[in-house]
């Protein structure tokens, strides 16, 4: 078998390419390349939606504070108020806070932190 895609893959392999998906991922990849490409004022554009989100209950999160990095990211911070074993839960309510603000072309990568290393998928 080839090099297992994640924990649990016992194939190996998928069912197709990805080709038909990367004109749609290189248009993303070329526009990130453009200076000053990141348009947003995270503060004025995206704060109000995701701290609402928050507020109304759309997702089981706290909101904590937010801020912007030296290189632009725009940073959230949140506390999850569900299950801290679930983490498939926390994934979808990230994406569904994601959803709150995601442009026609959006990029996501779930990354952990050492202390999260130790939680089961």
């Amino acid at each position: 078998m080839a090099d297992p895609r994640w924990d649990n893959d016992a194939r190996g392999h998928g069912s197709a390419d990805g080709r038909r998906l990367e004109p749609g991922a290189s248009e993303l990849v070329e526009a990130l390349r453009r200076p000053d490409w990141v348009a947003e004022d995270g503060d004025a554009h995206l704060l109000p939606h995701l701290q609402g989100a928050c507020e109304r209950g759309a997702v089981p999160f706290r909101f904590e504070g937010a801020s912007t990095d030296l290189d632009g990211a725009y940073a959230v911070e949140l506390a999850w108020l569900g299950r801290p074993e679930d983490v498939r839960a926390v994934r979808a309510a990230a994406y569904a806070l994601i959803g709150e603000v995601a442009e026609s072309a959006s990029y996501i990568r779930q990354r952990r932190d050492d202390a999260a290393a130790d939680v089961d998928e």
